[in-house]
């Protein structure tokens, strides 16, 4: 562009020069309405294999579309950091990534960086978890919110379990996942599913889950077994529960 004093000064204009090395599905993002920054970045999320763009709905691309810039890198550099083996929904995933994010903020915790590189939290033996779930078929599935595990069990031709044989448990230390929790209550009797609640805002549980046996029998067992070697108890609905 002609300047008043006569010179010539170039800016960069992003062209097709910007789309080497590119998926196939960048164009597409460009095309939805995204910063070009924030298309590249989750255009090398892409790449990585830990994310296929069928894998978004429109939920999240919209939700990433109105997130300023900035914050829109932050949330996907947080959510290529994050552990994604056992979140079968990613798209979710990737709303409540966002959804945490607006909350730091507001809390005047803007542009936070991930829980990963700014505070370490021991999370779940991983080589654990993959030799509990080999060994029983069951399934983890991981949100921003929960971790669940199991319901039903494999193979379960019954139907979901009734009043009773659910139980609370509370007082649970912030560190510790289902690579403790599945042995602990395994010997009381069958798992239908257990449900560890999580923190997003600092990545640890929430000290409390609920764990749903496939009869009676075994919550009853649970309760007395479980409790017995545990001095820190909570009652709910007349049940005691703890971890030891």
């Amino acid at each position: 562009m002609a300047e008043g004093n006569g010179e010539i000064s170039i800016e960069e204009v992003p062209g097709k020069d910007s789309d080497v090395g590119r998926t196939p599905d960048y164009p597409k993002l460009i095309e939805y309405g995204l910063d070009a920054k924030v298309a590249a970045k989750l255009d090398d999320i892409y790449k990585t294999g830990k994310l296929a763009h069928a894998e978004l709905d429109e939920r999240a691309l919209d939700a990433l579309k109105e997130f300023p810039s900035e914050g829109a890198l932050s949330v996907l550099g947080q959510f290529l950091d994050s552990n994604l083996e056992h979140v079968s929904n990613k798209s979710a995933y990737l709303c409540g990534v966002m959804k945490t994010y607006r909350q730091k903020s507001r809390a005047g915790v803007q542009g936070a960086p991930a829980l990963s590189s700014a505070v370490q939290v021991k999370g779940p033996d991983e080589e654990k978890i993959k030799q509990i779930l080999a060994r029983t078929g069951y399934t983890l599935d991981v949100t921003t919110g929960q971790r669940k595990y199991g319901g039903p069990p494999p193979g379960w031709e019954g139907g979901t379990p009734g009043a009773g044989c659910e139980v609370f448990c509370g007082k649970i230390p912030k560190d510790m996942y289902e690579d403790e929790l599945i042995p602990l209550f395994e010997r009381c009797g069958t798992i239908w599913d257990l449900r560890l609640m999580m923190d997003p805002m600092t990545g640890t549980n929430r000290g409390y889950a609920f764990v749903t046996f496939t009869t009676r029998e075994a919550t009853q067992r649970a309760v007395q077994e479980v409790s017995v070697t545990c001095g820190r108890c909570t009652s709910v609905h007349s049940m005691s529960l703890c971890v030891p």
